[in-house]
């Protein structure tokens, strides 16, 4: 399979373009399955921009092997149904006869993690109008408390349960919260309400911001 931009002429400058270079890929997808592919990238011969292969890119990641629909496959399964390594790895082989190694597994739910970060963080401004034409949010707060590893802090929007914001922490202390407190507001707005524990510093901290 080869796939170029398909373009005749800059997208920017419409200057000429020239093919550079040649890149082999060997994608992993659902839908793809696994198929044997040649990029051809071309650049302006003005700007010196290169055109970017649309056509490959909106279904695999850039630097990636596995497609999207691979990797959101791998993270439903992992956190909406909370199934671990070694049965997403078998369900992959049985129902789309993919064989992924089990580390492999994990760094895919890592990237369905940044992903769906990207994609609220792309739609911040739409969630706080939705928040605000709901009549605004009460915020629930709080942090883990495992025994030495760092702590998650996160800010929950009640009753839509949505997370809006999450940090990790050395500790539980007044100033790492109220940098993420400060982000949160300036984000989606002052809560009507919030709703926390009876620590000191989480206290100060929202008395502040």
């Amino acid at each position: 399979m080869e796939i170029t931009c398909g373009h005749t002429a800059c997208q920017c400058c419409h200057g000429a373009l020239r093919y550079i270079r040649t890149a082999r890929r060997h994608p992993i997808g659902l839908m793809l399955g696994r198929p044997r592919v040649r990029l051809k990238y071309q650049e302006c011969k003005r700007c010196g921009r290169v055109d970017p292969l649309d056509a490959y890119y909106q279904n695999v990641p850039p630097k990636g092997n596995y497609a999207y629909d691979v990797i959101v496959e791998v993270g439903l399964a992992r956190f909406r149904d909370r199934r671990q390594d070694e049965e997403i790895q078998r369900m992959l082989e049985e129902r789309w006869r993919l064989t992924v190694p089990a580390d492999t597994i994990g760094l895919l739910a890592d990237s369905f993690l940044d992903g769906l970060a990207a994609v609220h963080q792309a739609h911040v401004s739409t969630l706080r109008q939705k928040l605000s034409e709901e009549g605004g949010y009460i915020m629930h707060v709080d942090g883990t408390c495992e025994a030495d590893t760092d702590v998650l802090f996160t800010a929950i929007a009640e009753p839509h349960g949505w997370i809006l914001e999450t940090a990790k922490m050395t500790s539980e202390n007044q100033t790492e919260i109220i940098k993420m407190l400060s982000s949160c507001v300036q984000k989606f707005g002052v809560p009507q309400a919030v709703v926390r524990d009876l620590s000191p510093n989480i206290a100060a901290a929202v008395a502040q911001v």
